[in-house]
């Protein structure tokens, strides 16, 4: 059984760190805008519009305490979600042996690797669609509650008002049904651009073979 420390923050520790978890939202919102995620959007033009909500959480960064925020949409209420193809693989457990054993035989160290926001650079939606067999996706969100001052104080949303606008998304954020797969394809082409190739048994485990 693995135990998890519960890490969300609670409505009376959000408040009583109302400065922190100020900041951690600007952070995320400013990760999002840095990466291409969205762009102002009139209401009246908007077609498919879900809601968003904050999740803080407690992190330890180098040996300190702090509040991280995660912009997180519903992605329940996608009009487009039946469209979708979402299939995201992951190796299989005789893949993951397979990795064990050969490291052990061939006395091999392992590591992992975290990438950060790494649905936010997944495929955009515009490249998505020049695939074959690839939805034209046209997805908006609000901004959570009391969140518009901290939208205005990024550069260019100034003047944003949520009573007359929205925010288009251009890229899959963290709630929606395709994020893991668009990510997927951008991580599987970085791959076999570096060389690495997939086995015909395990498409999710790729090999880099070198001439001895």
């Amino acid at each position: 059984v693995v135990e998890r420390e519960q890490n969300i923050l609670t409505l009376d520790e959000a408040r009583a760190h109302a400065k922190e978890c100020d900041k951690a939202m600007l952070d995320e919102l400013t990760r999002w805008l840095n990466l291409g995620a969205f762009e102002r959007c009139p209401k009246k033009h908007a077609t498919n519009v879900i809601d968003a909500r904050w999740v803080l959480k407690w992190k330890e960064v180098n040996g300190k305490r702090i509040i991280q925020a995660r912009l997180v949409v519903r992605g329940f209420k996608d009009l487009q979600a039946a469209q979708l193809s979402t299939f995201a693989g992951t190796t299989t457990r005789w893949g993951q042996r397979l990795v064990n054993s050969v490291a052990a035989q061939q006395g091999w160290p392992l590591f992992t690797a975290d990438v950060s926001q790494a649905f936010l650079r997944g495929l955009t939606f515009e490249q998505a669609a020049q695939m074959k067999d690839e939805v034209q996706r046209d997805v908006q969100f609000t901004v959570p509650p009391g969140s518009a001052p901290i939208l205005q104080r990024l550069p260019g949303f100034e003047d944003f008002n949520p009573l007359t606008e929205v925010l288009r998304m251009l890229r899959c954020g963290f709630g929606l049904k395709d994020a893991p797969r668009l990510w997927n394809k951008v991580l599987r082409k970085v791959l076999q651009d570096l060389g690495l190739s997939a086995l015909q048994s395990d498409q999710q485990l790729f090999v880099w073979h070198v001439a001895s």
